[in-house]
């Protein structure tokens, strides 16, 4: 009897083998290529409903405080700060001359320019005018001084009563004359308007001693005087700009209309140098300046791709199909970020650049598997039905990669970064998706009417490559020298909190805003803190002005009188006397 028997061999699969993902994909490209004119037709009506979506619906924030986490707790403090004392920024227009005599003029010119045109421009101030204080003139004296400012108006004050026989003259044998009697009038008069806003009132001397010269100083301090810093070499204007709702841009008007003026008033003061800046202004440029530079970078980015795409492959087409892939993922991009997010902002701006970089990869490799197929004799419907599934598994994980790192950066708190990763994370995917939906439509049509010649890449690279291959020491020791080289730099890296950093060095505003850092003892870039009462008020102004980090503090408290209750009972009798029926009004 003979026995028989069998052995069956298995394989083990490789990584060559189709997954059931590779089969799904073969199978959806063989469908896509039999309707693919109507996917090209369908591909067109969404890229052109997705531009005009954006065009219609996607904004632009400007502000960094669209930048900011609003739920944040710092933010919440800076919210309930805008809420109380308002959102207008203060706008600066500076004016540099050689002393004060060459700013004053030009600055009064500035005001009265400002001043015309309420449409755009309010709280216009170009000179200190603390002219409203002057009503409690007495209350910022001292009490000191009170006290011998009220003894000399109870010796005067059967003047007030019209009696002059109490004024002393320099001869006691002569009596008072008409202009004594003047001088005392006009003397209590002005002490009235101390009492009383009275805009043309001050205290004058009159030669009836040094009682009123303390508060004759005190007045001067109230006085209109322009605003001049930089050891009198800065005139400075500040203003606010009018709201206008329905505005694109905005303040952009406003921004357009000062710097004409600016421009006007320099060709009329040519010995002093006017310019512009101020938070609403410094934003405004860099909205300009980044839309202008992401434009250029994106156009530019994308004629350096399609070159080096040239340079590889040798073939136009190749770089022209990648190309057309990819601005057609772009255009479905900006509608996706219109329907989800619904603006850009300073940072997000930047995705254009982002997709130029990794959108592209994904028609590349598409291409070059199919270029390689059809040079191995397939036909172009089956070379794309081929090189999909066979590039399909390593270019999902390419995208999916940093895709999913973008939108992990979605998760974050600080709303640039998370709008980015969103914009950014998304617009891979749909680049992905344009690559495997539109890519082999679009190719077989090019295909079936201009057949791919064999190509060759006008820049070989492979040979360089495979002695690199053969070598795999060599490279490593150089990558590890390039790394022991570049090491010590790690050590010099710092995190740089100044925003102004972030600004083109170029622009006119930057460049003001450095002249005040460097030439006057303010910015527009400030702290802020409340307080709810003057003894908290004071603690933390001593507080801050210990900090290294802080150069001065400004606060309301010191221009208010801090007068004791003695001070008021002094004032208060001064008032009585002074206000008797007599030759005063």
């Amino acid at each position: 009897m003979t026995e028989h028997s069998t052995a069956a061999t298995t394989r083990e699969p490789t990584a060559s083998d189709p997954t059931v993902f590779d089969r799904w994909l073969g199978r959806g490209t063989e469908f896509l290529l039999g309707y693919r004119r109507g996917v090209l037709v369908l591909s067109v009506i969404i890229t052109v409903a997705s531009v005009a979506y954006a065009l219609w619906g996607l904004g632009f924030r400007t502000s960094r405080l669209d930048l900011l986490n609003r739920r944040s707790e710092y933010n919440q403090r800076w919210l309930a700060y805008l809420e109380e004392f308002g959102s207008d920024d203060d706008v600066l227009v500076i004016v540099a001359g050689a002393d004060p005599t060459a700013s004053e003029p030009a600055l009064d010119a500035l005001q009265k320019e400002l001043e015309s045109r309420r449409e755009h421009f309010h709280s216009v101030l170009c000179r200190s005018d603390l002219s409203r204080l002057s009503a409690k003139g007495l209350h910022f004296v001292p009490e000191v001084d009170l006290l011998r400012l009220a003894e000399f108006v109870e010796r005067l004050e059967p003047v007030a009563r019209g009696d002059f026989s109490a004024l002393v003259t320099r001869d006691p044998a002569r009596a008072p004359d008409e202009d004594s009697r003047r001088a005392s009038i006009s003397l209590l008069r002005s002490l009235a308007g101390a009492l009383h806003a009275t805009p043309d009132t001050r205290p004058r001397q009159g030669g009836f001693g040094a009682e009123f010269d303390v508060l004759g100083n005190r007045f001067a301090e109230f006085r209109s005087r322009p605003l001049i810093d930089g050891g009198g070499q800065l005139g400075l204007c500040a203003l606010r700009f009018t709201s206008r709702p329905g505005e694109l841009v905005p303040h952009g008007d406003a921004i357009a209309q000062l710097r004409r003026v600016v421009a006007d008033l320099q060709t009329r003061f040519p010995a002093v140098r006017l310019g512009v800046t101020g938070m609403p202004v410094l934003e405004f440029d860099e909205m300009a300046s980044s839309q202008r530079d992401m434009t250029l970078a994106s156009i530019l980015s994308v004629v350096l791709v399609l070159l080096l795409l040239l340079l590889g492959y040798g073939n136009l087409r190749f770089a022209l199909l990648a190309g057309a892939v990819l601005l057609v993922g772009m255009a479905w991009t900006f509608g996706f970020i219109t329907l989800t997010v619904g603006h850009l902002n300073l940072l997000s701006v930047s995705f254009a650049a982002i997709l130029v970089g990794l959108g592209i990869d994904f028609s590349i490799h598409f291409l070059a598997r199919f270029a390689e197929l059809r040079g191995g004799g397939l036909e172009p419907t089956a070379a794309f039905v081929a090189a999909i599934p066979q590039s399909g598994r390593g270019v999902t994980t390419g995208a999916f990669t940093p895709a999913a790192a973008f939108f992990c950066a979605g998760l974050t708190e600080f709303t640039g970064v998370a709008e980015l990763g969103v914009i950014a994370g998304g617009g891979i995917l749909i680049c992905l998706a344009a690559a495997f939906l539109v890519l082999p439509a679009m190719a077989l049509e090019v295909e079936e009417r201009w057949p791919l010649p064999p190509t060759r890449a006008a820049v070989g690279i492979a040979p360089l490559l495979e002695k690199l291959a053969a070598r795999p020491w060599w490279v490593i020791a150089a990558m590890v020298l390039l790394a022991a080289v570049t090491l010590p730099g790690v050590a010099r890296v710092r995190y740089d909190h100044n925003l102004l950093n972030l600004q083109p060095k170029r622009l006119a505003s930057v460049e003001w805003e450095h002249v005040l850092l460097n030439r006057a003892d303010r910015s527009v870039w400030f702290a802020v803190s409340m307080a709810e009462s003057p003894e908290q008020l004071a603690s933390l102004k001593q507080r801050f002005e210990a900090l290294s980090s802080v150069e001065r503090t400004e606060e309301i408290m010191s221009l208010t009188p801090s007068s004791s209750p003695e001070s008021r009972r002094l004032i208060a009798a001064i008032r009585d006397r002074v206000e008797g029926k007599g030759v005063l009004p």
